[in-house]
């Protein structure tokens, strides 16, 4: 009568909530192993034991869960529907395990909390040095900083290797986003600007046409960015083609600069912008038309919804909305 799974309740709920407690984590690591490697014989090599053993954890891990999780033939073994729903799940759970362990870890700072934040880099500029300014020094949690493009910061949300996101949610991301328990949190609104050198010859117009604009020289995001669509869109619904960028590229840092020392024209957030101007690298054009602005907030999984360094950071984010 020892053995762990010899249970005899004959609630099936029950029953896989006793299973489940003797699980340990390599058998939570287990369909993440044959996910990756196509086979149990590939897991049983990563954890170093024998293949019947990595079946039989296999077979305790599909009891605890009531469902076949992978699928064994001749070329080796796949998650099933469930087992990939499972393992969307137990990701989450083994990033959270993990970063406790290395908050725990952390000498003479185990007692901050970590939070880890993924955001795009307008963040930096516009967002981030005024929250953790209004976040009280004595409950200011560890950062951990991941700046990505939007697609890349939600695959790290949902897996678990980040907290939050903030940023701009594209309407990709709001599709891929549908059986996430997520929550949204719009922060502020973040307009775009053109932007060119001091110098340049538009610098000092009072009203500047899309008719001038096409015939510039500009410095824009790569195609597929949400500041590439805004361009493009821009010219295309005064019935035009969008000029063909000089130089591409996805840092508006970059941008800004470049566009400053080739006396081009960029479109960029308008907080960057503000701050290069301060630099005295470029200059924001008086155009007669009007820009989309995106809004910046704040998503995370309701499953994080507990962290206390979310929580605070929450807050002090939040406090200022009344302001903008």
């Amino acid at each position: 009568m020892n053995e762990p799974f010899q249970n005899v309740n004959t609630d099936p709920d029950s029953s896989r909530r006793y299973a489940g407690n003797f699980l340990r984590l390599r058998h939570l690591r287990l369909l993440e192993l044959i996910s990756q490697g196509g086979s149990l014989a590939a897991a049983a090599r990563e954890l170093h034991l024998s293949q019947p053993a990595v079946t039989k954890m296999l077979h305790e891990l599909e009891i605890s869960f009531g469902r076949d999780l992978v699928t064994r033939g001749a070329r080796g073994g796949r998650l099933t529907d469930e087992g990939t729903a499972v393992l969307q799940r137990l990701r989450l759970a083994l990033a959270h395990f993990d970063a406790a362990v290395a908050i725990a870890g952390e000498d003479g700072d185990g007692r901050r909390p970590l939070l880890r934040i993924g955001m795009l880099p307008v963040v930096a500029v516009s967002l981030l040095p005024t929250v953790l300014h209004r976040l009280d020094a004595s409950r200011r949690p560890l950062l951990e900083v991941h700046e990505s493009t939007v697609d890349g910061l939600f695959d790290a949300l949902t897996a678990g290797r980040i907290d939050c996101i903030i940023g701009r949610l594209n309407s990709e991301i709001h599709a891929a986003s549908v059986g996430y328990d997520l929550t949204v949190l719009p922060l502020m609104s973040e307009p775009l600007s053109i932007a060119c050198a001091p110098g340049h010859r538009l610098a000092q117009a009072s009203r500047v046409t899309i008719e001038q604009l096409h015939e510039e020289d500009w410095i824009v995001a790569a195609a597929g960015s949400e500041t590439r669509r805004t361009f493009d869109s821009l010219f295309l619904n005064h019935g035009l083609m969008p000029p063909r960028p000089v130089v591409e590229s996805m840092s508006f840092h970059t941008n800004l600069q470049i566009a400053g020392a080739m006396n081009a024209l960029t479109i960029a957030p308008h907080s960057a912008v503000q701050l290069y101007q301060r630099m005295e690298a470029v200059q924001p054009l008086k155009i007669g038309l009007k820009l989309p602005a995106g809004i910046i907030s704040l998503v995370h999984l309701n499953v994080t919804a507990g962290l206390p360094a979310l929580q605070d950071f929450i807050v002090a984010a939040r406090s200022g909305e009344k302001q903008r």
